[in-house]
C-alpha cells in the first residue's frame, strides 16, 4: 500500500497535513504539501511512500484534499 502525493497540483491548503500529520507536512515556505518519508519521487514531482495500512487519518487527508492530488492506492 501507498500513498501518492502529485505535487505540482497541490494549492498549498494545509489540510492534508492539519488531518494525518503522520504522513504529511507543509513546505517550510507553507506552499505546497509534502510527505515526511517518501521512498521515490518521479520527474513529474510524485511522491510515493510506502505504508503498512491506510489510516482513517489518510483517507481523511485525501478525501479533503480540493484538488484531488493525494491518491492512496492498495
Amino acid at each position: 500500500m501507498k500513498i501518492v502525493l502529485e505535487q505540482k497540483k497541490c494549492i498549498g491548503c494545509g489540510a492534508c497535513a492539519a488531518l494525518d500529520p503522520a504522513h504529511f507536512k507543509m513546505k517550510p515556505d507553507n506552499s505546497k504539501a509534502e510527505l515526511l518519508k517518501p521512498n521515490r519521487k518521479n520527474a513529474d514531482d510524485v511522491f510515493e511512500e510506502d505504508v503498512q495500512e491506510i489510516t482513517t487519518d489518510s483517507q481523511d487527508a485525501t478525501d479533503s484534499c480540493p484538488v484531488q492530488c493525494i491518491l492512496l492506492e492498495k
